[in-house]
């Protein structure tokens, strides 16, 4: 056949990785061979994988899971805000004050100006009066005035005149004479009238209550004879004819109205 001009044909072995072969061998390319071979393995490796494989077209996303393709639906993102805390508030500090106080040094106080304390006197009571002056128990100066007050409520006539006269006369005694009678000393034969009114009430003109009433009720009638003055009313019931207030008895009225207030 070599005398014929044909070449004997032999069997060759196609380079694979060439350009420039035969027709009638299949001609592929490095790169894209390389590329299938690798998708394949990732297929059959992804089959076991838990998590899909994830493609991207455009603005278009799939996934591939179980062998299948799935389009992933996209959500919109969504802004997360920043919130800044408030800043705090800034507290200015107050300079310090440096300033130097001196403390004042007490002035001597004048002479004229220091004014002396006064102790406060305790002003005696009538019952105190009674007992201090004229020797009567606590017990019998309070009858006394209380005998007096009784004597005043009932006629009119004021209770310190009423105690100034018992003691001016009396010096708070009370007797039972044949003519005069009663702390008061009240003449009783010329006032028999008021004698027997006592009597009828139950009064004693020898006990306290019955003799102020009884020389209550005898200057009450003599303030009637001197046409309402009271003065001369004491006077005449003191044996006196000038138609004033002894000023014996004006003296221990005024101290027994102090202490009466």
């Amino acid at each position: 056949m070599r005398s014929r001009g044909y070449t004997p044909w032999t069997a060759r072995k196609a380079p694979l990785l060439t350009k420039s072969l035969n027709e009638t061998y299949i001609r592929l390319n490095s790169v894209a061979l390389i590329v299938i071979v690798s998708l394949a393995i990732g297929l059959v490796a992804g089959a076991g994988m838990p998590k899909p494989w994830l493609f991207s077209f455009g603005k278009e996303q799939y996934k591939f899971s179980s062998f299948r393709f799935s389009k992933v639906e996209t959500k919109p993102l969504v802004k997360i805000a920043v919130v800044k805390p408030a800043p705090e508030p800034v507290t200015e500090t107050p300079a310090a004050d440096n300033t130097l106080i001196v403390p004042a040094i007490p002035m001597a106080m004048p002479a004229a100006d220091i004014v002396p304390s006064i102790p406060v006197v305790k002003r005696p009571s009538i019952e105190e009066i009674l007992q201090r002056d004229y020797q009567l128990t606590m017990y019998e100066a309070t009858n006394y005035v209380n005998a007096a007050r009784q004597a005043s409520n009932r006629t009119g006539i004021e209770t310190s005149l009423l105690l100034a006269i018992a003691a001016e006369s009396r010096k708070f005694k009370i007797y039972n004479g044949n003519k005069f009678v009663g702390i008061m000393g009240v003449n009783i034969a010329k006032h028999p009238e008021i004698i027997k009114t006592l009597k009828s009430e139950g009064l004693s003109y020898i006990t306290a209550e019955g003799g102020f009433i009884l020389g209550a009720e005898v200057l009450k009638k003599y303030q009637s004879m001197k046409n309402n003055d009271i003065n001369a009313a004491v006077g005449n019931f003191m044996g006196s004819t000038s138609g004033q207030l002894p000023n014996n008895i004006q003296q221990l009225k005024t101290v027994f109205e102090t202490a009466l207030n």
